[in-house]
């Protein structure tokens, strides 16, 4: 709310549902889980992507968390670049709270492109 979105103007969704005792993603099922999150993307058709977390930036974008928190991607859907910026999942931020301001400069790049 505080980057100027509201519930009324931001879908959210997940990559899965259920989180597995190790933390990982099943590998069988990471596939299906891209196909499953890039079919949520086709029916919202957002203009920008938040995507939070390791297994989101791995599966989604290819990319280490870390490589892709470097710089806002476009992501291809359907052949529509959307404008994505990628940060730490809320769960990694509960327990590493030092995380958060490096969490609100990423939430920033992506309200500074809307002004852009």
């Amino acid at each position: 709310k505080a980057c100027g979105y509201g519930p009324d103007n931001v879908y959210i969704g997940a990559l899965a549902y259920s989180r597995p005792a190790t933390g990982a993603l099943p590998e069988p099922d990471v596939k299906l889980l891209n196909d499953f999150a890039r079919h949520q993307i086709k029916v919202v058709k957002p203009r920008k992507l938040l995507l939070l977390g390791a297994a989101v930036a791995d599966t989604l974008l290819g990319e280490d968390l870390m490589t892709a928190r470097a710089n806002l991607r476009d992501f291809n859907q359907d052949g529509a670049n959307l404008t994505s910026v990628t940060s730490f999942h809320p769960r990694t931020l509960l327990v590493r709270p030092v995380l958060k301001a490096q969490a609100w400069r990423d939430l920033q790049r992506i309200v500074r492109k809307d002004q852009a």
